[in-house]
């Protein structure tokens, strides 16, 4: 039986450390609702998102990113049951003579400290947390950005509507 073969999913020959606005989604592996819980909030067309333990340090590490590499601002976030929504922002900076971080390198950083955290609090090594790779698009203009602004702002009011 011959292996899969997976699709490279990064855009050939754009350069992924270059200044801009990326939206990027990140998945459990197998979609396990590991990350936070959904549910219907007070207001009518409200949802109410509570944040699960590995959620939380999806949370913290997402904004420790904003230390670790020079240059990355998180705009906008959201932490769903199952993935993580984030509008990542380049700016360009970098530290002295070392080279601009990459979004897979910043992904993969991510990824693997958020793993590593939650593998220590559940007295394990070597759990899987996130699914392999991840997906981005990379926004190009200021109608691209709010659409994917939107996206994430109504991401948790549509997980109730489509579990209803």
């Amino acid at each position: 039986m011959e292996p899969v073969k997976r699709k490279h999913p990064r855009l050939k020959q754009y350069d992924y450390s270059q200044p801009g606005c990326y939206c990027i989604t990140i998945h459990t592996e197998r979609d396990r609702p590991l990350l936070s819980s959904v549910g219907r909030g007070l207001a009518p067309a409200g949802a109410e998102l509570r944040l699960l333990p590995a959620g939380e340090l999806c949370r913290q590490e997402l904004f420790a990113l904003e230390t670790r590499f020079t240059g990355v601002k998180i705009d906008k976030y959201v932490i769903m049951p199952t993935h993580v929504h984030i509008l990542l922002i380049l700016t360009g900076d970098a530290a002295g003579a070392s080279p601009r971080p990459t979004i897979p390198e910043i992904i993969g950083a991510y990824k693997s400290l958020v793993t590593r955290r939650w593998n220590c609090s559940q007295h394990s090594t070597g759990q899987k947390l996130f699914q392999t790779s991840f997906y981005e698009t990379v926004l190009r203009n200021e109608k691209a950005y709010l659409e994917a602004w939107q996206y994430i702002e109504d991401n948790p009011q549509k997980w109730v509507e489509n579990r209803r």
